[in-house]
């Protein structure tokens, strides 16, 4: 890949280029599906990417190429100059120095490579054993997979930048429905770690079978307003809304509905949001973004008070502030955007189990269907089901019903947070959390 690289960067000043970016990347890819315990599919893959980012006369240009030859490399570079001479000059592009120092981050499970796919095989199934084996009403699965991967990543530029590491990412799922009386539901369950022993297939079955089973037979309440307590799979699609609500570029165009309030209490004051890239035991971190900038650890909002928003290179140099680092790319074939790393609400001391207790009246919401939000006026909407709370014990099942507030709203509703922090989707972690008061549309 340095050689690669090194190449690249030759060849974008040869054909007229002022700076140049490089992004290598090299991936392998170990995916396991199945299905009423029997293998149903498996999938390997090792594929290899670059992309060549330009700047000619402040103009930008990007191309990518799978093909590593020499000609095709000395066509990438042509073809990004090509096309920045085709842009609009803009005096906000620029590419990262080399920064003094780097988080320094373990971040591969070096056994993943030994580990063999019989054991990575019996791991999935496992899942699916402990799904069935929870309760008889668990009549099959929608999914369960495996899926694990080691990437490989080094960014140069002409301006003398030159960081590199090795990561890994492991993961298993699985989805199940349940059945009795002719009632179907169903419940899903995730894990994603950095190592392989860390994953824990027993729980994921049993819990994704939980939330089918507890579920079954559920009806709408009567619609109010009312105490809810919310588990990570749900409060996932919360929290990934105000990540995007604190990305740089979205409040520099006036497109988030915290634009304007840095320093403003916008929840309540045990609510603490940190974006930390260097959490080394979550798959979201890194010892630079995909810029070249060093990651580092950001509270977003401290003690209910936002404190800050999300950069990367570009949008830090048009609003006048330093890159948080979190300039990312989805893919070596697009420039890198603003996106959090490991983007969490900070746990608190409470069990679930307590905050039930403390509820005459309310629901608590297990599952989720569906989520629509507003990133400008922060007014959301989900279908969500699980069990009614009643004299602070676990009721009747509830489905067919709507949360629905604004998130600002809901962030200062938050009145007991649990101990349970998990990164539920990449690096979006939350635990559980209870809202004092929310609307419930049902009945």
């Amino acid at each position: 890949m340095i050689d690669t690289s090194q190449k690249l960067l030759e060849y974008g000043k040869a054909a007229g280029a002022e700076e140049v970016e490089v992004y290598c990347v090299k991936s392998t890819v170990h995916e396991i599906r199945t299905s009423r315990m029997k293998l149903e599919a498996i999938k390997q893959a090792t594929t290899s990417g670059v992309a060549v980012r330009v700047i000619c006369g402040k103009k930008l240009g990007l191309a990518h190429s799978s093909d590593l030859s020499d000609s095709a490399l000395r066509l990438t570079s042509a073809r990004a100059v090509e096309l920045a001479r085709g842009a609009t000059a803009d005096e906000y592009q620029d590419f990262a120095l080399q920064a003094r120092t780097y988080p320094k981050l373990s971040l591969l499970d070096e056994r993943l490579a030994r580990t063999s796919l019989e054991e990575k095989t019996e791991t999935i199934l496992s899942v699916e054993k402990a799904a069935f084996a929870y309760d008889k009403r668990i009549i099959g699965s929608d999914y369960v997979s495996y899926n694990d991967e080691t990437r490989e990543i080094l960014i140069m530029n002409s301006k003398g930048l030159r960081v590199g590491y090795v990561e890994s990412s492991v993961s298993i799922g699985g989805a199940f429905v349940a059945e009795e009386d002719g009632s179907k539901q169903m419940g899903w369950d995730w894990q994603i770690e950095r190592s392989f022993e860390r994953l824990n297939p027993s729980r994921v079955g049993a819990r994704a079978a939980e939330r089918a089973v507890l579920t079954l037979k559920g009806k709408p309440v009567k619609s109010g307003t009312y105490p809810v307590v919310l588990q990570p799979l749900v409060g996932m699609k919360l929290i990934s809304g105000i990540a995007q609500a604190v990305d740089g570029e979205s409040v520099r165009l006036g497109r988030s509905f915290l634009a304007d309030r840095k320093g403003e209490e916008v929840a309540s004051s045990i609510v603490t949001i940190v974006d930390d890239g260097t959490r080394a035991d979550w798959v979201g971190s890194s010892p630079a973004d995909d810029e070249g900038s060093p990651t580092a650890v950001k509270e977003i909002v401290k003690d209910g008070v936002l404190m800050g928003f999300l950069y990367d290179l570009y949008t830090a140099r048009r609003v006048g502030v330093k890159t948080t680092g979190n300039g990312r790319r989805p893919s070596y074939k697009v420039g890198p955007a603003i996106a959090p790393t490991n983007f969490f609400l900070h746990p608190g001391r409470s069990t679930e189990a307590e905050m039930i207790k403390e509820i005459p009246e309310g629901l608590l919401v297990m599952g989720s269907l569906g989520f629509s939000g507003n990133p400008i006026t922060g007014d959301f909407s989900i279908g969500v089901s699980g069990r009614w709370i009643h004299g602070g014990t676990l009721a009747q099942p509830v489905c067919g019903v709507t949360i629905a507030s604004n998130m600002s709203e809901m962030l200062k509703a938050v009145d007991a947070i649990g101990d349970d922090l998990v990164a539920v989707e990449g690096g979006i972690g939350i635990p559980t959390i209870r809202l004092k008061s929310i609307t419930v549309a049902g009945l």
